[in-house]
């Protein structure tokens, strides 16, 4: 009996294919993600910063004050900026979680249909086999029974 072959193996190739590609995608906006959320504690950090640095002077001139206003209004811009990329890259991420769960129900699938066509060909196989041993023997037995009357 010829060997297994599966012929939608390039397909099945193409979904894994397309499955580690939608897996790095995401890894790739895990990352900025992460990258975006320590921006956001650094942000955070500085501007706490600056409230304790500013709170530990006693007398603060005006124009110093008037810095730490601004430098600390910027940082607060620059907050509420990473907020909002942060909150798109979410929206991104979602729709890439889509997409890979999309790309893992196709893959498994086309597997679950060679898992099938497996099946189907070891059963065969087995048929095959079964049916050469039977003839296998009952050659062998036609040969006794031959050889006995011969003889007997």
């Amino acid at each position: 009996m010829k060997r297994f072959s599966f012929r939608l193996e390039p397909y099945l190739k193409l979904c894994r294919y397309r499955e580690e590609q939608e897996k790095q995608a995401l890894m790739e906006l895990l990352a900025q993600r992460r990258r975006l959320e320590e921006q956001l504690t650094a942000l955070r950090a500085e501007i706490d910063r600056l409230f304790t640095d500013m709170s530990g002077k006693r007398e603060l001139p005006a124009y110093e004050a008037g810095w730490y206003r601004a430098r600390i209004s910027r940082l607060e811009l620059g907050v509420q900026e990473t907020l909002g990329r942060l909150d798109r890259l979410e929206e991104a991420v979602a729709q890439q979680r889509r997409r890979l769960i999309e790309a893992r129900k196709e893959k498994k699938v086309a597997e679950r249909l060679r898992e099938r066509r497996w099946i189907s060909y070891q059963s065969a196989r087995d048929v095959a086999e079964q049916r050469e041993m039977d003839d296998l023997f009952s050659q062998k037995y036609a040969q006794e029974l031959s050889r006995r009357r011969r003889d007997g």
